[in-house]
C-alpha cells in the first residue's frame, strides 16, 4: 500500500466502531469464501481522498462544482482506490480502474480493477459512500435512508410486484417504511450485480426470498441475497452470485 492510501486507511480505522456480529478484519487480506467486506465512509471528511485519485480523476474533481457532487465523486473513488491498494498491494493512484459496459462498450458499467481477482459494488446516500468486495463471483450493493410513508404509498404499487406488495401489507404500519426499502434496496443491488442498473426492469423482479431465482440476465444462475444491519434510519442489502455467510466491515457509517 502507498504512503496516501496508508494514511487515509489509518484514518479511516480511527472513525471505526465494531458493529455487533461483525469482525476487523487482517490488513491486505481479501475475502474468503463465503465472505463479503463492507467498506463505508461519511462523505467528505477525509482530506487524504484527493490524494490517492488517479491525474484524471482530479481534473474531473475539479470541474465539478464546488459542494456535495465534488465531495461524493472524491470520497467514492477514494475510498474505492484506498481498498484497492489494501487488497491488491499496488500504489492507489496507479491502479486502472475499469467501467466499459459489456454490452455497448461505453465507460458506464460497474466497476472493476483491471486484471484483479476481487469484484466490487459501490452505493451511497448524501452522507455515505459503501463498497462491498467478494473474491468468488459477483457482488451489487445498496444503501439507502428510509424514506417518508407518502413515498412508499406513491411508489410501492408500481415499483413492488403482487407478492411484495402482499408482503408490505402484512407488515405493521410502524415498519412499513422500512420494510419497503428493505426490498427496493434488495433489487438494487441485484441490478447493479448484474451491471444493468435501471434496465434491469426491477419493478418485475420478486426480491422477498433470499434467493433470486430468475436474475435479469442469462449469464447468472441465481442471486443471494443478504440484508446487513445498518442502524441509523439507513437499510443496506448485497446481492452476490456465491451465498454469503460472514460479513466484516470497516464501518464508520451509518449507525456507528
Amino acid at each position: 500500500m502507498d504512503g496516501h492510501a496508508g494514511l487515509v486507511m489509518e484514518q479511516l480505522l480511527d472513525t471505526v466502531e465494531q458493529p455487533a456480529g461483525n469482525a476487523y478484519f487482517d490488513e491486505g487480506r481479501a475475502p474468503t469464501t463465503g465472505e463479503c467486506h463492507l467498506w463505508c465512509a461519511p462523505i467528505g471528511t477525509h482530506h487524504g481522498w484527493m490524494d490517492v485519485l488517479a491525474p484524471e480523476e482530479r481534473v474531473r474533481a475539479s470541474q465539478l462544482p464546488a459542494g456535495s457532487a465534488r465531495d461524493t465523486f472524491v470520497t467514492s473513488r477514494g475510498l474505492q482506490r484506498t481498498m484497492g491498494a489494501q487488497y491488491l498491494g499496488a500504489g492507489a493512484e496507479q491502479l486502472r480502474i475499469v467501467r466499459t459496459c459489456p454490452r455497448c462498450d461505453v465507460d458506464h458499467g460497474r466497476p472493476r480493477f483491471d486484471g484483479a481477482d476481487i469484484d466490487y459494488s459501490v452505493a451511497h446516500t448524501r452522507r455515505w459512500v459503501l463498497l462491498a468486495v467478494v473474491s468468488e463471483g459477483l457482488v451489487g450493493v445498496d444503501l439507502d435512508t428510509v424514506p417518508a410513508r407518502r413515498v412508499v404509498d406513491r411508489l410501492a404499487p408500481t415499483m413492488l410486484t403482487p407478492g411484495e406488495q402482499e408482503s408490505l401489507e402484512r407488515t405493521a404500519e410502524s415498519e412499513r417504511a422500512t420494510a419497503f426499502l428493505r426490498l427496493w434496496a434488495r433489487k438494487e443491488a441485484a441490478a447493479k450485480l448484474t451491471g444493468r442498473g435501471l434496465a434491469a426492469s426491477i419493478a418485475q423482479l420478486d426480491v422477498t426470498e433470499a434467493t433470486l431465482a430468475a436474475p435479469p440476465t442469462g449469464g447468472v444462475a441465481a442471486i443471494h441475497l443478504l440484508d446487513v444491519p445498518a442502524g441509523d434510519g439507513h437499510v443496506v442489502a448485497v446481492a452476490t452470485t456465491h451465498r454469503i455467510d460472514h460479513v466484516l466491515a470497516y464501518w464508520p457509517g451509518p449507525g456507528a
